[in-house]
């Protein structure tokens, strides 16, 4: 990303409120090039490798920052986006929990009994093969757990995909 003068930009804060302004000022770094320890380097001495900026912000306050701090202001689109995604992550992230909470679930219960499952809620068709169907059922005819199951691979232990269960037939 390339900022330039009178540029409208954006500050992204930790709690997800932006903040907008236009860029009056980049400021080059004092020291041109990054040295070979600049993590290890304290705040204050980073400063002196990086580019600031002056930047004006809505409410008419001026404010110099680090330019990486800053970002093209979003457009309308990108703006909504952005604020529907932050709205609703939590909720996404809940649902997957209890997602992650039930598959933990089938795998013990998978475990306990030796039955491997073909599971229907991946994108990438992902089936489970407990570590103990070899040693409770290793005997079986594998067309058989296939037909029963939908599992195709008996053959690897753990969550195995489509990808992996085609190339191990050929």
């Amino acid at each position: 990303m390339t900022l330039k003068l009178q540029d409208l930009v954006q500050r992204i804060e930790y709690d997800h409120s932006i903040k907008d302004g236009k860029l009056l000022e980049i400021i080059p770094a004092s020291k041109s090039s990054k040295c070979s320890n600049y993590w290890s380097l304290s705040s204050e001495e980073q400063k002196e490798y990086q580019q600031h900026a002056i930047v004006e912000w809505l409410d008419g306050t001026r404010e110099t920052l680090s330019i990486e701090e800053l970002s093209p202001r979003d457009n309308q689109l990108e703006r909504e986006f952005r604020n529907q995604a932050w709205q609703i992550e939590d909720r996404i992230k809940d649902q997957l929990e209890k997602a992650r909470e039930a598959l933990e679930t089938a795998v013990a219960i998978s475990e306990q009994y030796g039955i491997p499952f073909a599971s229907n809620i991946s994108l990438i068709s992902q089936s489970y093969v407990p570590t103990t169907f070899g040693s409770k059922y290793n005997e079986l005819d594998k067309k058989l757990v296939e037909t029963i199951t939908d599992v195709y691979d008996t053959y690897d232990k753990g969550w195995t995909d489509v990808y992996d269960t085609y190339y191990s037939y050929i």
